[in-house]
């Protein structure tokens, strides 16, 4: 199968992330993942084999459910997306206040992401400075 990475939209560019909002809302405001990725996928216009295109022919999910797996994190940790219960996805009350997400709503997404990574390593490396002084002694 050929490569169609560059024919998916980025993660967090703003045509993933509002046909990301856009498909929760026409679903209800919350979905089981596999009918989102369905919904956001025909939303952006996508082809068939672009929705079924994986990386390896044995990867587990599809490109654009990975894709869309890192989407809702980061707009997760924004507070516009919650998890209720394991599969399904749902908009925050901030989430469905958002008619459209803006360069600067993206920009507060991107920001709080990377905010968020930049704690976790952190907090990583703290822990592992405790470990080794512990080890040390």
């Amino acid at each position: 199968m050929d490569d169609m990475r560059d024919t998916i939209p980025h993660r967090y560019s703003l045509r993933m992330l509002n046909a990301l909002v856009e498909s929760l809302k026409q679903l209800g405001g919350s979905g089981l993942k596999a009918e989102i990725v369905e919904a956001t996928g025909s939303k952006l216009g996508l082809s068939r084999k672009q929705l079924d295109f994986r990386l390896e022919p044995s990867d587990y999910s599809t490109y654009l459910s990975g894709e869309l797996n890192w989407t809702r994190w980061a707009m997760g940790k924004s507070g516009l997306i919650d998890i209720p219960r394991r599969g399904t996805w749902q908009l925050t009350k901030s989430g469905w206040q958002i008619d459209k997400i803006t360069e600067p709503i993206r920009e507060k997404i991107l920001k709080t992401k990377n905010e968020y990574r930049k704690d976790q390593a952190l907090r990583k490396k703290k822990a592992k400075a405790r470990g080794q002084t512990k080890h040390n002694q």
